[in-house]
């Protein structure tokens, strides 16, 4: 499916399911939650069986802890990212060579630009005012997060989205939700 180059992430995956789904529509950032205590948390022990059915590289795993912790549990190989948010980047992954995705706000760009220089960066935003802030920073290596977004879907950046598109009473996606979304996106 072609996009425009533009980059959709979702996250909050926390099944095989959902993941086989997002990849047949061709979501080139699928990001797994390992993070506690979550709804939609993935148990670490599911994570290796996931990585075996979904074809090419577009699996990666948000972490609220450093990744140390995980090194034993999780083939890297197989990831395309790992994904944290700005509190927690002190700890920032330094053995491994995947790409990291740094979960900042607004207010924490320039520094986690700063610091990570590689990254891609998933900004939360709520507002078509901190949208404008945003694309200010003229940086196309960034994911505007659409979660608690308020106005329309711009069209020349590159998008994350997970709460929206997932059913309240148990956190998995709401495959209509899905379907829509990506259609306002073509």
């Amino acid at each position: 499916m072609e996009r425009n180059k533009k980059k959709i992430k979702i996250h909050n995956i926390s099944n095989l399911h959902d993941a086989r789904f997002l990849a047949s529509l061709g979501i080139e950032y699928i990001s797994l939650n390992l993070a506690n205590p979550k709804a939609w948390n993935i148990p670490v022990e599911q994570l290796n069986d996931i990585l075996q059915w979904i074809e090419g590289n577009r699996i990666g795993i948000y972490l609220e802890t450093a990744i140390e912790h995980f090194l034993t549990k999780i083939n890297l190989n197989a990831l395309k990212f790992i994904e944290i948010p700005y509190e927690v980047s002190a700890t920032a992954p330094t053995k491994t060579t995947n790409k990291l995705i740094i979960r900042c706000s607004l207010e924490e760009v320039e520094n986690a630009r700063n610091n990570f220089p590689d990254a891609l960066l998933d900004v939360k935003i709520e507002t078509p005012s901190e949208l404008q802030k945003l694309l200010q920073f003229n940086d196309k290596n960034f994911f505007v997060n659409l979660d608690k977004y308020k106005g329309n879907i711009p069209s020349n950046v590159n998008i994350s989205i997970g709460e929206k598109l997932t059913s309240s009473e148990n956190g998995l996606l709401d495959y209509d939700k899905v379907e829509d979304f990506i259609s306002e996106l073509l």
